[in-house]
């Protein structure tokens, strides 16, 4: 069956959940997304970026860091 792991974050605009959460998704073989592409402050809701033109938050970092293999 295939699993997707969605609108996951941290309100706090950190990555600590991440580092936990991803390499156990990716050691079960489940997909991901994260939660969002808005720039809204982080207390709203986890946000992967702080300007439209991609800047990332510290979540943002703490994904694409992942995604790299970093």
């Amino acid at each position: 069956m295939p699993v997707i792991a969605g609108e996951f974050g941290e309100n706090d605009c950190a990555h600590g959940y991440l580092d936990a959460l991803l390499p156990w998704l990716d050691q079960h073989g489940v997909s991901y997304l994260a939660w969002t592409w808005n720039t809204w402050d982080c207390s709203n809701g986890p946000a992967l970026i702080s300007s439209y033109d991609g800047t990332p938050t510290a979540f943002g970092a703490g994904y694409r860091a992942h995604l790299a293999g970093t």
